[in-house]
């Protein structure tokens, strides 16, 4: 029996049950930790859930399925016929996010998905490392008419521009993959300023 049914189970036999009275059953379904009534916030999320999504009842401090809760003991997880109708209609809203305007959510979920494509072991040899979808999104973010500068080294002791050829393609400096296997391209400044030639 799924930990999510066990709970409802509890609170079905168990009605007008304070939170901490279930809490504790959690903790023993668990079997890993022990009660503590000074620690508070376990499964609370999950908890704000189910009563937001109107699963469980809360009166005075004490909790109660609700018919819905009641249908749905099984499976509390499971979206009802109006929160899929609203997940469609958000789905299909207009994206609010900056750089993504005229997206729809579910274009920009599906977007997002593959900008974000870093593989775990990547991240984790390379907890920095953007792709190129992140580099977009990022400038997305900046005027339209503005330039982009490389510094060639994290105290700006000087900047240039990024080296491309005649026709404005990037002359990337490297081309390949990393030891992980994720393809990765370097760019380089073609030439280099002092701040204070530069800038104003």
């Amino acid at each position: 029996m799924k930990k999510s049914t066990q709970i409802f189970q509890f609170i079905k036999d168990n009605p007008n049950c304070k939170r901490k009275d279930f809490v504790k059953y959690i903790y023993e379904i668990d079997g890993t930790r022990t009660y503590d009534n000074t620690k508070r916030g376990h499964y609370g999320t999950n908890i704000a859930s189910w009563v937001g999504r109107n699963l469980l009842k809360r009166v005075n401090g004490r909790y109660t399925l609700t018919e819905l809760g009641l249908s749905n003991i099984d499976h509390p997880y499971k979206m009802t016929s109006k929160e899929k109708r609203d997940h469609k209609e958000w789905l299909n809203s207009p994206c609010r996010r900056v750089g993504y305007e005229g997206y729809t959510m579910a274009e920009y979920n599906k977007t997002i998905r593959k900008e974000w494509n870093v593989t775990s072991k990547t991240r984790e040899l390379y907890p920095n490392a953007i792709t190129v979808g992140e580099l977009r999104r990022m400038l997305r973010t900046l005027p339209k008419d503005a330039i982009i500068d490389l510094a060639c080294d994290e105290e700006g002791n000087s900047f240039g521009d990024i080296a491309t050829l005649e026709n404005k393609t990037v002359l990337w400096c490297f081309g390949g993959k990393l030891k992980t296997g994720q393809k990765v391209y370097s760019m380089f400044p073609i030439n280099e300023s002092m701040m204070e030639e530069r800038y104003q």
